[in-house]
């Protein structure tokens, strides 16, 4: 790669402080690094880079790559956003036998969702996570069915329900028994998707709240993986979010493409930004009128939804309607009525965003 490596001074400053623990790095794109490192010292480098480079944990995930090293392996992906503005993502492989691999949560917080969900769906066990209750699974799911490991189970499957009792414990840490329990949920006029919660009260103060959410799971990266085409899975990232699909879409095409070195023509990137523009207008557009609402300010609601609708008909005119990208070549621009700024004219169809 003859571009210029963005984050070296990171990967020096690794280097420094943990000589011998990179086993492997290997670069993306100019400005995403990828490090596989010693398994046990696993929380002390993702700490390092969190708390002393100014990394911010975007996400983690597992892979099961039993097929192509023997091993299951774990990522967490950071933000570096203290000096040059970069991702690193430390890698781990763990050992298809033992399953095991160290905390990150104890150290970074903000770990214990992700290491609860490869708990849940790999079956990897994250030593000394301090909350092992399922994060994504129901009650009633088996104990020994992983959904992620490549040879588990087919998206058709449905196994059968293996109790009919809840048995999730929702937490009170900062009150005691004597708290009453004020549950919301898992359906309720106000949220927007199901999601149960248990408030700890005394009298009228909030001493503790617990939550629940993933009722409404649709495993769509098995989906993804099992009856999809690399090239078909942008339909499915387009539907991850009804309000901004695009930017999932964008997402997946932009790693599609970084993964098989395409260079993007700068037609398309031009095309590209000025969808996901619109979409960050109507998106920002959004959120701030249910703030005004969700605070009972409802005139201030119908007055960004009033303003907002200006940017639902642009996406209109630019797209006529959905919008999708994929990783194949334009074939069409955007119509000349969005060029000239007019209503849309549906004899010309919508500009292929690919």
């Amino acid at each position: 790669m003859s571009e210029e490596k963005l984050g070296q001074q990171y990967l020096a400053a690794l280097h420094q402080a943990f000589p011998g623990v990179v086993l492997d790095e290997a670069w993306q794109t100019k400005d995403q690094l990828t490090i596989t490192v010693k398994v046990n010292y696993l929380p002390e480098v993702v700490e390092f880079l969190y708390y002393q480079q100014g990394g911010w944990l975007s996400v983690l995930f597992g892979n099961d790559e039993r097929q192509l090293c023997g091993h299951y392996a774990v990522y967490y992906v950071l933000s570096m956003e203290q000096g040059t503005k970069c991702w690193i993502t430390v890698r781990v492989e763990v050992d298809a036998n033992k399953l095991e691999f160290p905390s990150v949560t104890p150290r970074v917080p903000a770990a214990v969702w992700g290491e609860r969900e490869v708990r849940d769906m790999y079956g990897l066990i994250p030593v000394g996570l301090p909350d092992e209750r399922r994060l994504v699974l129901p009650d009633d799911w088996p104990d020994e069915l992983y959904p992620l490991r490549k040879d588990s189970m087919d998206y058709r499957q449905r196994p059968a329900p293996t109790t009919d009792a809840e048995t999730y414990e929702f937490i009170n840490e900062l009150g005691d028994k004597k708290n009453n329990v004020v549950p919301i949920g898992p359906l309720h006029v106000t949220s927007d998707e199901p999601g149960h919660f248990r408030l700890f009260v005394d009298g009228e103060n909030i001493i503790d709240a617990d939550y629940r959410l993933f009722y409404v799971h649709r495993g769509m990266e098995k989906l993804a993986e099992t009856r999809m085409g690399y090239n078909e899975v942008t339909f499915l990232s387009d539907r991850v979010c009804g309000i901004c699909g695009f930017a999932h879409s964008t997402a997946y095409t932009t790693s599609v493409e970084n993964a098989m070195g395409i260079q993007v023509p700068e037609r398309a990137q031009m095309i590209r930004a000025i969808l996901l523009e619109v979409e960050r207008l109507h998106s920002h557009l959004l959120n701030l009128g249910l703030a005004c609402h969700f605070t009972g300010f409802d005139s201030g609601f119908m007055q960004f939804f009033r303003v907002r609708e200006t940017s639902m008909k642009m996406a209109e005119i630019l797209t006529g309607g959905a919008q999708n990208l994929r990783t194949e070549p334009d074939r069409r621009d955007s119509p000349r009525s969005a060029q000239r700024g007019h209503d849309p004219d549906p004899s010309t169809g919508a500009a292929d965003a690919s």
